[in-house]
């Protein structure tokens, strides 16, 4: 068996030391880099209302939320604010536009639901603007099919004269195409202003 010197092993001992160190802050600084901004927004900003709204997208995502898994394959004009909703066994993902504010609130689900036809019936405020599936959603995923509707001041019934920006935003809503959220480039040049924007 050969014997190391006291020299030898000490260098060795360095190296295992600095290797080990080396390893260990790579793993920290890859954690953290995987780590969602929660600080805020200064909603101050132009857009920072939106811009932390996108932050929060993106923190609930990481802890498994399945809001906003789709998304429109173009930016909403005149987008102010990305909420998601409440309602119950639909995954309902809320976009604000315009002044006053109108939602469109987008619901997807394994079936179709009944929203449009409760707005026709009178039993719920809001205009229907969309019924059909999602092309690009796998089946199984409970996102095959679409309903999008708006609501608030704004946009809750049609009438004449009524402002063009919902005319059209009812065009864009109507036909625009849905593709998951990795693939939408505006979504991502959001998200790298709002990690880049000032905090509060």
């Amino acid at each position: 068996m050969t014997l190391l010197s006291r020299g030898t092993r000490t260098v060795l001992a360095v190296l295992v030391a600095f290797a080990a160190g080396t390893q260990l802050a790579a793993c920290q600084s890859s954690t953290e880099a995987q780590q969602p901004d929660t600080r805020a927004v200064d909603t101050s900003l132009p857009d920072g209302k939106l811009l932390e709204s996108v932050l929060a997208i993106e923190a609930a995502r990481a802890t498994g939320a399945r809001d906003y898994s789709y998304v429109p394959k173009t930016q909403p004009a005149g987008l102010t604010e990305m909420t998601p909703g409440l309602q119950t066994g639909v995954v309902a993902d809320s976009y604000t536009f315009g002044d006053p504010s109108v939602w469109a609130v987008v619901e997807f689900s394994a079936e179709p639901t009944d929203t449009c036809a409760g707005i026709r019936r009178g039993d719920d405020p809001g205009r229907c603007v969309r019924q059909g599936t999602i092309a690009a959603a796998r089946p199984g995923t409970a996102f095959e099919n679409v309903t999008v509707y708006f609501t608030g001041s704004g946009g809750a019934g049609p009438g004449a004269g009524e402002p063009s920006p919902v005319a059209a935003a009812e065009r864009f809503w109507s036909s625009v195409e849905f593709v998951p959220i990795e693939q939408a480039a505006w979504f991502s040049e959001l998200l790298s202003r709002a990690r880049s924007a000032p905090k509060i």
